[in-house]
């Protein structure tokens, strides 16, 4: 599989539908002044990009579970009570700020974005 830079401007070079290999489906060279480490780091920076953002979304979908917990707790509920008890018990807490931590840390976990494993949600 050749890899692609789909969209991105790295030095001030825009590449648009690029392949990282910088050649043609012939083979052929298709431009002679980019080398192959600039072509890896545009499409490495690409792909963290990318990665950053799904991550970031995956984090935010997260908000209004947190939301609602932090609400519950003002209005009087209590984590773990028998009779008034949050929605989210203690060990549910536990693990969505776990899951959140872990997609976090993804860019210091990992060092090819394409490589990147992405948590599932926790289950409750």
């Amino acid at each position: 599989m050749n890899k692609m830079i789909k969209n991105w401007i790295y030095n001030g070079i825009h590449l648009m539908n690029f392949p990282v290999s910088n050649t043609d489906d012939g083979g052929r060279k298709m431009n002679k002044s980019l080398s192959p480490e600039f072509l890896t780091a545009a499409y490495q920076e690409e792909r963290w990009s990318e990665v950053r953002a799904e991550r970031d979304a995956l984090i935010a979908a997260t908000n209004s579970i947190y939301m609602r917990h932090s609400r519950e707790i003002r209005s009087g509920k209590i984590v773990d009570d028998v009779d008034n008890r949050t929605t989210l018990s203690s060990s549910d807490l536990t693990k969505l700020d776990s899951y959140v931590q872990t997609l976090a840390d993804i860019p210091q976990q990992f060092s090819d974005p394409d490589a990147v494993v992405l948590p599932p949600f926790p289950e409750f």
